[in-house]
């Protein structure tokens, strides 16, 4: 088994890190057998300049279904960053209907995954 530390050096800040955190995040579900995809959070703009965002308020980085059914639901965090006010309200959604939430600032935080 490929430990977490292995898949992604604990890198902050950037939008490349906060990517390349997601990106390890799915690649160590994967080697755990844990179905995953990520949240295409993006935002455009329209023709008259302005932009939107094309995601909803509060989602996170990471949906999977865990072994037995549980959902699992990983917000990716760099540096110092938390939880937006509005994705912990969701999560605290997602925990009441049994999910499992988590906030990891390194991909080594998923072992607990195994």
């Amino acid at each position: 088994m490929i430990p977490a530390d292995k898949v992604l050096e604990r890198v902050h800040g950037s939008q490349k890190a906060h990517d390349s955190l997601v990106n390890a995040c799915l690649i160590l579900l994967h080697l755990r057998g844990v179905p995953a995809h990520k949240v295409q959070q993006k935002a455009a703009r329209t023709r008259d300049g302005r932009w939107y965002a094309a995601s909803t308020k509060g989602s996170f980085d990471i949906y999977g279904v865990l072994q037995g059914g549980r959902a699992l639901v990983v917000e990716a965090k760099t540096g110092q960053q938390h939880m937006t006010p509005e994705q912990s309200l969701e999560a605290k959604k997602w925990r009441a209907a049994g999910a499992l939430v988590l906030e990891v600032h390194n991909a080594a935080e998923l072992e607990a995954l195994r």
